[in-house]
């Protein structure tokens, strides 16, 4: 990988793990031991991400309805993008297949980071 990642290309891979994971809650298990929530760029995925492990941790389901629900409560909802950009994270996902692959990147773009600081 090379050592100049684009925060475009960032916040799009973040995108695409943040879907996955809103669609194939499968794969939520094996994204946790990669990433953490201070492993994103943005601050709204961030948020997005723990209420997503709350929800997991909880053995709730996972999908919009109860990922809107979950940062309703927190009063996080309007500071994500609302239920717009949820479903724009939904729909940018074309498959879960690559969601191990996404948590990676972001991991090791965190490294990156941190080794230029």
């Amino acid at each position: 990988m090379s050592t100049q990642v684009s925060f475009l290309d960032a916040v799009n891979v973040e995108v695409r793990l943040l879907g996955s994971m809103i669609l194939y809650r499968d794969c939520v298990e094996e994204i946790l031991p990669i990433v953490r929530r201070d492993s994103f760029y943005r601050h709204d995925h961030q948020m997005i991400f723990g209420a997503l492990v709350k929800l997991h941790e909880a053995e709730e389901p996972i999908d919009l309805i109860t990922l809107r629900d979950e940062l309703f409560v927190r009063g996080q909802l309007h500071k994500v993008g609302g239920v717009d950009y949820l479903v724009r994270l939904a729909e940018g996902v074309p498959s879960g297949i690559d969601a191990v692959c996404y948590a990676e990147f972001i991991r090791d773009k965190g490294r990156l980071s941190n080794q230029e600081e």
